[in-house]
């Protein structure tokens, strides 16, 4: 879906001496907005090379700033004399659709608007005559970034000081950096395993060495000399079906004296929940207690992965956390570059971040240029990121289409080819080249 933002820029010719300009003399403005920046040339004549050149009023359009990969509605607006004391009307009306999808400079007229003999007739009031241009924007991106899921994603977490008690600890590039668990996992299906993982390795290093299961063998008492009772497991050796266990187990035990041992009640264990520092009632008898416990989990610590730089980590846990990209030198004092996008992207893709992928796409496409191109349409396509690959695919397309063989001769293209060779053979189909197109293998 498309939205929009433009702006209008008045043109008021003193058409007497607009009569007297030759061909080619222009009355120009600059018009700036949403960070772009545009030029109107209004020739009064026409510029060479119009058709009606000398005849005919035109306007071109110049874009002077980076905007690509956008469409612009551009229209030039003749406003007639009133009638009486009415306003002024609409006179004439010219527009058209132009498509950017480069940096460089790209010049759209439009030419023919009107003959100046009608200007004279209709539109000259108090020797003036008023032309709007209206520039529109129509902003549309290949790489859509969909809405933010992170409300929903941490809707449903017990916090407390917002998110907890921080319980995971990473080591990145030897700092300790707290984090939560509940968050992490919320946010990264991926994360959720890893941790899920390392807490089961943790519990189980920690867990002591105690009674083995049973194993539903009769336990037999014996009375030593102290007269107290032990407990030990005599094995029974019979061929009755298993049924007939408890039978057997009361024969063993028929000739002595002290048969029985009170059975004891099966004692309810404590809450085993995680703390959250909330009182845990405890079960006694007919009564029940309530105290307040200070059980925490235990701090889980793990190194970050040895493939990922401490800014692409840092990175992660700022999305995670608050659901934008770095701004500036915002991590570890490192701006953002192009390669720490890509980066950013990689790691994404390892951790099913579609979101956080796609806004990093969109950034590297802003930043696309005859000398990046290659790389990003690698990184791309290698993790799985189809809206930048297109986007790129059609950007080297363009560029071919404009300069045959601009980009062949580049180190970056040659190393695509090596890198990607089946990137290379779709460019091969898409810019239909003869067979020596291959010689660059």
């Amino acid at each position: 879906m498309q939205d929009c933002v433009g702006k209008f820029v008045e043109f008021n010719i003193d058409f007497a001496g607009a009569e007297s300009l030759a061909v080619g003399a222009a009355v120009s403005k600059d018009v700036s907005f949403n960070g772009d920046v545009w030029r109107v040339h209004l020739y009064p004549r026409g510029a060479p090379g119009d058709a009606g050149a000398g005849e005919w009023l035109s306007v071109h359009l110049v874009n002077t700033s980076t905007a690509r990969s956008c469409r612009v509605l551009f229209e030039a607006v003749v406003l007639g004399r009133a009638q009486g004391d009415a306003a002024a009307t609409v006179h004439r009306t010219v527009q058209c659709l132009v498509d950017y999808h480069t940096k460089e400079l790209v010049r759209k007229p439009l030419t023919k608007i009107i003959r100046t003999s009608e200007l004279a007739a209709h539109c000259v009031v108090c020797g003036y005559v008023t032309v709007m241009c209206g520039i529109v924007m129509l902003r549309h991106s290949p790489i859509p970034v969909p809405p933010s899921s992170f409300v929903n994603d941490v809707r449903g977490l017990e916090v407390r000081n917002r998110y907890g008690e921080p319980d995971v600890s990473f080591v990145v590039d030897a700092r300790s950096v707290d984090v939560n668990r509940s968050v992490l996992a919320a946010r990264s299906p991926v994360f959720k395993k890893e941790l899920e993982l390392a807490a089961q390795a943790a519990s189980a290093e920690a867990k002591p060495d105690g009674p083995k299961e049973e194993t539903g063998v009769p336990m037999i008492v014996d009375d030593d000399e102290a007269g107290t009772k032990n407990l030990t497991r005599r094995k029974i050796t019979m061929d009755a079906p298993k049924k007939d266990l408890d039978l057997a187990a009361d024969s063993a035990n028929a000739d002595r004296k002290d048969l029985a041992v009170p059975a004891q009640p099966e004692a309810k264990p404590e809450s085993q929940e995680e703390e959250t520092g909330m009182p845990v009632t405890v079960a006694n008898g007919e009564e029940a207690r309530t105290k307040h416990t200070t059980r925490l989990k235990k701090k889980i610590t793990m190194d970050a992965p040895s493939d990922l730089k401490a800014w692409t980590f840092f990175a992660l846990l700022l999305y995670i956390y608050c659901d934008r990209i770095p701004k500036d030198n915002e991590c570890v004092g490192a701006p953002v570059t192009t390669e720490r996008l890509r980066e950013l992207l990689v790691a994404a893709d390892r951790y099913r971040m579609r979101r956080l992928k796609l806004m990093c796409a969109k950034r590297l496409w802003e930043d696309v240029s005859a000398e990046t191109v290659s790389t990003t349409l690698h990184y791309a396509d290698k993790y799985n990121c189809r809206e930048l690959r297109d986007a790129c695919m059609n950007f080297i397309t363009a560029e071919n289409q404009k300069n045959p063989y601009s980009l062949m001769g580049m180190e970056e293209f040659c190393w695509l080819m090596k890198e990607s060779p089946a990137i290379f053979n779709e460019l091969n189909e898409r810019l239909k080249q003869p067979p020596k197109f291959m010689d660059f293998t």
